[in-house]
């Protein structure tokens, strides 16, 4: 099987978080087009901060094979 359809009613979709490596440019009119979508136009559709939040920069570099001397030190602030 090459993939599985699952319905999911539109009530169950709070939000739409738009990849954060999205152009920027490209947002207004990606969003623009989604909202246009039957249903979709109450639907709040922001584009992803992730990549700008330093607790996950720190969690993600934690997660590296990055030798602990040079986590320690960014922290510090000397990288």
């Amino acid at each position: 099987m090459d993939h599985l359809d699952i319905e999911i009613p539109l009530s169950c979709i709070a939000r739409v978080y738009l990849s954060p490596w999205l152009p920027p440019a490209q947002y207004p009119n990606l969003k623009e087009w989604l909202g246009s979508i039957d249903g979709c136009s109450k639907l709040r559709i922001a584009r992803s901060t992730l990549t700008k939040n330093e607790k996950w920069y720190d969690w993600g570099k934690s997660a590296t094979l990055q030798p602990r001397s040079a986590r320690s030190k960014r922290k510090r602030g000397t990288v």
